[in-house]
């Protein structure tokens, strides 16, 4: 019975000799851990803190992002309408747009300001939140030609964008100007002087449309002649 009772009792010693070393050894794992995470503590206090990067949108990942656009002082129409010979007149007045024979006087303060994006130029207007093609097309077009040569130019994406149009006529008379003495054109000398008259999207009550005369210094409209491209785009 005596040596079954120290044999129980050597059993127990060893088998509290191994809790004893279990719980050192987890005491040990814990106090390495502490330390650990102490240590990376410290040290992302000491990183200097990296701000987040904010999204740029697809259309603004260009040179144009950094245009630093003012707010537009005129709001003009973008799609288009149906105008009589009033409404041109009306709108002319409103916004003191030149025009030969029907407002001589006016002079509408423009914001031009020329850039070249991705090899390709442009003119923004930050006084109507405009982006203008620079030149336009090369060469004269009825309606369905240019509607294809747009196509083409939203295609490959001129100057990053791909949502060109034609003005309207409030657009297009916006930059008609006081006959210029660099161009003899009445337009502003950063735009190509090839583009003598452009096209609007706007149409007259009998389906003539309306074209804005860059040699004259007038708004007219015909059904059957054929005239510029000058696309343009709204600054978002």
């Amino acid at each position: 019975m005596d040596r079954i009772h120290k044999n129980t009792k050597k059993t127990d010693k060893k088998k509290d000799s191994k809790r004893h070393d279990k719980l050192q050894s987890k005491e040990v794992k814990l106090k390495v851990l502490k330390e650990f995470y102490e240590r990376f503590k410290n040290q992302k206090k000491m990183q200097p803190k990296i701000k987040e990067k904010q999204v740029v949108p697809l259309c603004q990942q260009t040179d144009t992002n950094q245009h630093n656009l003012k707010t537009p002082r005129v709001k003009l129409r973008s799609s288009s309408e149906k105008c009589t010979k009033d409404d041109v007149k009306k709108m002319l007045k409103k916004y003191n747009f030149f025009d030969f024979f029907r407002n001589e006087t006016g002079n509408f303060t423009n914001d031009f300001e020329v850039k070249t994006i991705s090899s390709n130029k442009v003119v923004i207007d930050h006084a109507t939140g405009l982006m203008w093609h620079q030149s336009g097309s090369i060469t004269q077009m009825d309606w369905v030609k240019e509607y294809e040569w747009k196509k083409i130019l939203n295609h490959k994406e001129y100057a990053g964008y791909s949502d060109w149009r034609l003005p309207t006529i409030e657009e297009a008379a916006s930059l008609l100007k006081p006959e210029n003495k660099k161009t003899d054109l009445y337009i502003h000398h950063f735009f190509d002087k090839q583009q003598l008259s452009i096209w609007t999207c706007d149409r007259n009550c009998s389906n003539g449309v309306w074209y804005v005369d860059f040699l004259n210094g007038y708004i007219q409209n015909f059904s059957y002649y054929t005239y510029y491209s000058r696309p343009v785009r709204s600054c978002k």
